[in-house]
């Protein structure tokens, strides 16, 4: 398979160039590691990761369907 050439194909789909945003999924790296070994080391602490996780999903929806029930 062919190397993918981002510019290229940013042109051929009409999209912006993403610039710095290109960078933003690294931002999560280092507090994903944290959660997973603290997931794996301290008891109890994969219950309250799984509980955070479900309330920030839940905010999102909340606010991204204002008004609108979920499908």
């Amino acid at each position: 398979m062919a190397a993918v050439n981002t510019e290229q194909t940013f042109r051929a789909i009409q999209l912006d160039r993403p610039g710095w945003r290109r960078w933003l999924p690294l931002t999560r790296v280092l507090p994903n590691l944290v959660d997973e070994a603290a997931r794996r080391l301290l008891p109890g602490y994969g219950d309250r990761l799984d509980a955070r996780q479900r309330r920030r999903r839940a905010a999102w929806l909340e606010l991204h369907t204002v008004g609108r029930p979920a499908r």
